[in-house]
């Protein structure tokens, strides 16, 4: 062990917008290949009309820092 070195972790990933979205559009499937499946046969149209309506305050615009 070297002294004076920190250790870094990696932070723990938040997906609670992603995983609110998918389930708002249909894609009610636990994470992973078949959620993304799921999520690629969802229609733009679809798509647009979550992300227009009164339910999508989770895609709001943001500024990188």
């Amino acid at each position: 062990m070297l002294s004076g070195l920190q250790v870094s972790t990696f932070p723990k990933l938040n997906f609670s917008n992603f995983d609110a979205f998918a389930t708002a559009i249909g894609c009610e499937i636990p994470s992973g290949l078949l959620r993304l499946q799921c999520l690629r046969n969802v229609s733009a149209s679809t798509i647009r009309a979550y992300t227009n309506g009164p339910n999508s305050s989770l895609f709001t615009p943001g500024v990188d820092k």
